[in-house]
């Protein structure tokens, strides 16, 4: 082991390289969605360019152009009274909606929004929520569409 104080140059750039591998480590375990690496990694660019070596934002700069957008998922039901039901969520978020509309389709209501902020991986708590959700839709003899 080196007694070597490292430079600032080096220190520059561990902590930009720690913060990438950090972003990509949530990604990978959703903790967090793909919007919010892409947030994460605009971030690292502005807080780092100019400072970091260029390979590191070269990395950065091309990691941020494929990181693909968040999509939200959807489960629409009906029911025999012609009573729509929608669970929404988007990928990775900690929270899903439930939301309804009239028989006479005067619009989405929004009926409830649960959130699992305090669970120690939110986003997969609010997914397991809403597969709850979805079975107890099926047994008030709702159908997914």
């Amino acid at each position: 082991m080196s007694n070597e104080v490292p430079n600032l140059q080096d220190e520059i750039n561990r902590k930009t390289n720690e913060a990438i591998v950090n972003l990509f480590t949530r990604y990978k375990n959703k903790v967090i969605s793909s919007s919010q690496l892409h947030t994460g990694l605009i971030a690292i660019w502005e807080t780092a360019s100019g400072l970091a070596d260029w390979d590191i934002m070269n990395m950065v700069s091309q990691a941020q152009d494929h990181v693909e957008m968040d999509d939200m998922k959807r489960r629409v039901f009906i029911n025999d009274r012609g009573e729509i039901v929608m669970l929404e969520k988007l990928t990775g978020s900690d929270h899903y909606t439930l939301k309804s509309m009239p028989r006479y389709g005067e619009g989405w209501g929004k009926i409830a929004n649960k959130a699992f902020a305090e669970e120690v991986i939110p986003s997969l708590a609010a997914e397991e929520s809403m597969i709850k959700a979805a079975d107890k839709l099926h047994q008030l003899n709702y159908m997914e569409l």
